[in-house]
């Protein structure tokens, strides 16, 4: 046999192996679900004055501030989680008004904070954004959750460094670093051909992008046990823009994620996109 051909041979069994290792369809099945986050908060019905109605309450109902039942309106689009902007005023951070109104009575409705909302939400996740400018937000998030605990999980995602540090403090709160998160994909697509996890995955989290598709070794099966193996949280999003999360925003998305697919998907247009990504 020419030295050619054994060189050939030897390559092609390497090129095979690696086919091996990645072959998604070997994968073991990955337990879990979809968890679908969608964006709050959501227009309340209002009376022909444009004021935001309050609905009689039946027995033992909790009365919530409008703001609150604004946010939790989003689970009647099947949301498994909710992400939400919060202002600070004061030491308080404060949820967003109901959108959509322009109502003098409701511009004066009391203001819920955030343990208001995330008490009331107790079957939702709750995600709520640090970015580089936001340390007194930070340090407000962290005097407001110390000590408390809640049924669903609680995350901050954006910025690095601030949401290392609320979920240092608070050992029940999850960080979802966007651009550390992007960076553990683009590490793996150079080193998962041989089934390696990159350091920079060892934050706990992993922001794929729809184009990411095909270019990720191992996917869909693969890559996620492999993940799940490394306690690595998975996150589908869109894009990614000038730092920021751009959630799913079209139903033809639906097909660009495998129907293996167990994990987080974003969603910036939950009403068209919830009822179609329930599998």
């Amino acid at each position: 046999m020419s030295k050619k051909k054994i060189i050939f041979g030897v390559f092609c069994f390497i090129i095979y192996g690696i086919y091996l290792l990645n072959a998604s369809w070997l994968a073991d099945e990955t337990d879990g679900e979809i968890i679908l986050i969608g964006h709050g908060s959501w227009p309340l019905p209002v009376d022909k004055q444009n004021c935001i109605i309050d609905a009689e309450l039946a027995y033992n109902e909790t009365p919530y501030n409008a703001d609150v039942r604004s946010l939790r309106s989003i689970a009647a689009h099947d949301a498994d989680a909710v992400k939400f902007e919060t202002e600070l005023v004061g030491n308080q951070l404060l949820i967003p008004r109901p959108p959509k109104t322009d109502c003098a009575a409701d511009q004066n409705r009391p203001r819920s904070n955030i343990n208001d909302a995330i008490s009331a939400m107790s079957a939702l996740e709750i995600f709520m954004p640090l970015r580089a400018s936001d340390d007194d937000k930070a340090n407000a998030m962290i005097a407001a959750l110390t000590g408390k605990t809640y049924p669903k999980q609680i995350w901050v995602y954006g910025d690095n460094d601030l949401t290392k540090k609320v979920a240092d403090a608070l050992p029940t709160v999850k960080a979802l670093p966007v651009s550390a998160a992007r960076q553990c994909i683009n590490d793996y697509k150079n080193s998962g051909w041989y089934g390696n996890i990159p350091n920079s995955c060892a934050q706990g989290t992993a922001i794929i992008t729809l184009n990411d598709g095909f270019t990720l070794w191992g996917w869909p099966d693969r890559l996620m046990q492999r993940f799940a193996e490394n306690d690595v949280e998975i996150f589908v999003v869109k894009e990614i823009l000038d730092g920021e999360i751009i959630g799913l925003d079209d139903v033809d998305s639906y097909s660009d994620i495998p129907d293996s697919f167990v994990g987080n998907i974003w969603i910036d247009d939950i009403k068209n996109l919830g009822t179609a990504l329930i599998r």
